[in-house]
């Protein structure tokens, strides 16, 4: 913000005529980053807890680097949850090399994000009532050697097209013509193959606030950053003013002597006859207007979405059901967030293991693949009481075991990331514990009815 200077905090009068007297204005201004600390709690919230993902297991380790470039799903998805919140788009291309290569970690399906302002234009047709990608241009920058200079990197820009041509998915990758002579020089055209048959759609989803078309929406939180620049700014003029009347100033009348006066234990001022010295006072009254409207922009912040900035008045004892009404309209807003960024990277998963060729799979979305992402932002573990009366409503048969499972794990008594399905095959393997089977009698064997269950 202040590497920007003038963009985000103007000049006052008085630094037209002593560009100085700006550059100690714009150092005393504090911006206060509730931006970063919001999109950083939302995000974490959809994060809390790992992703429920169910996929072939053929398919798990890649889940440990599904960008090829150390990026794990987990860390990949919290990239583009604050790229959503931040900007309202981000776009995900599911890739694959088509060279040959003898590694089988490479030689597999990845994934490539792009920021918004990378995605630099677009085009889709109606087809059978959907709309349908039919063509995307993709900035990329690369660094290279400089030719004159093999010890300084520079940025290469590069424009990758996917397209449909003829029925079938290509990739053009291009670069301006650094001669002028043409408007771009073709690097290499690529016509991606799954099994030897060329791809029939362009496997690129774009990811927005409330769908995954390409239209451009409105960022979510424009209006916390517009209010947060504001607020900046107060606070620049709050500390300049802060400033000038915290410092003191002498002044004297009826001095003999000329230019510049020392001031300090070893000097004096001899003063004409009638002279006077004093040291300047200013209340700061003036102030107060300043600090209220710093206050209440932190309000506004707050009810824009900037929780995470608001003081706790009740001493930390707010019941969790008041917080969940007062946070009603934030989560929301995340709640859609994530349930967008759920569709988006099932689909990018269920493209993953169709291209990888590892499970038979009929069609690029009939692979059975889901990513979950966490709903509950306010998770309060379960008492001790609610436990016992789940655990009675599962023996009497009123809720199947995968519901009394899912409660435990909404209420933090059971694994992250576990199925119900792996924790009745791990139960089944645990000689000392048998899972009561609802609906049977004590003296039965409860174990394997329950798991056929």
């Amino acid at each position: 913000m202040k590497a920007a200077g003038i963009e985000y905090l103007p000049r006052l009068d008085s630094h037209i005529t002593r560009p100085e007297k700006y550059s100690a204005y714009l150092q005393r201004g504090m911006f206060f980053n509730g931006t970063s600390r919001t999109v950083n709690g939302f995000s974490g919230a959809l994060f809390q807890k790992s992703p429920l993902v169910s996929c072939p297991d053929e398919i798990v380790d890649h889940l440990k680097d599904i960008s090829l470039s150390g990026s794990s799903l987990d860390t990949f998805g919290i990239d583009l949850a604050i790229e959503t919140l931040l900007v309202g788009r981000v776009g995900v291309l599911v890739d694959m090399a088509t060279e040959i290569r003898s590694n089988p970690h490479v030689s597999r399906p990845y994934w490539v994000k792009y920021l918004a302002e990378d995605i630099v234009s677009w085009k889709t047709d109606r087809v059978e009532g959907h709309e349908v990608l039919k063509r995307v241009v993709l900035r990329e920058s690369i660094r290279i050697e400089d030719s004159k200079d093999r010890f300084v990197m520079k940025d290469d820009t590069r424009y990758r097209i996917l397209s449909i041509e003829d029925g079938q998915y290509t990739q053009t990758v291009v670069k301006p013509d650094p001669n002028n002579k043409i408007e771009f020089i073709t690097i290499e055209a690529i016509t991606p193959l799954r099994r030897g048959a060329p791809l029939e759609f362009i496997p690129f989803v774009c990811i927005g606030p409330s769908s995954t078309n390409v239209n451009v929406d409105r960022p979510p939180l424009l209006d916390l950053v517009d209010i947060n620049l504001s607020h900046y700014r107060t606070m620049a003029d709050l500390e300049h003013g802060r400033h000038l009347t915290a410092l003191p100033t002498p002044w004297v009348s009826g001095l003999k002597t000329e230019g510049p006066l020392e001031i300090g234990s070893g000097s004096a001022w001899i003063l004409d006859m009638g002279g006077h010295a004093g040291m300047l006072e200013y209340t700061g009254q003036g102030l107060g207007a300043l600090e209220k409207a710093e206050s209440e922009k932190r309000k506004m912040m707050a009810a824009l979405g900037a929780r995470l900035l608001e003081p706790d008045t009740n001493g930390g004892v707010e019941a969790a059901q008041t917080v969940a009404m007062r946070h009603a309209g934030e989560h929301a807003t995340i709640r859609t967030i994530g349930q967008v960024l759920e569709r988006a990277m099932s689909t990018c998963l269920k493209w993953h293991t169709w291209w990888s060729g590892l499970v038979v799979v009929k069609d690029p979305l009939s692979a059975e693949c889901e990513v979950e992402l966490n709903k509950d932002f306010f998770s309060v573990k379960m008492s001790a009481q609610d436990v016992e009366a789940l655990l009675h409503a599962y023996q009497a048969g009123s809720i199947s075991f995968k519901t009394f499972y899912t409660k435990l794990q909404e209420g933090g008594w059971a694994r992250e990331g576990v199925s119900s399905e792996k924790e009745k095959a791990d139960i089944k393997l645990d000689p000392g514990f048998t899972l009561p089977n609802p609906g049977k009698k004590a003296e039965e064997d409860p174990t394997e009815d329950t798991l056929e269950e």
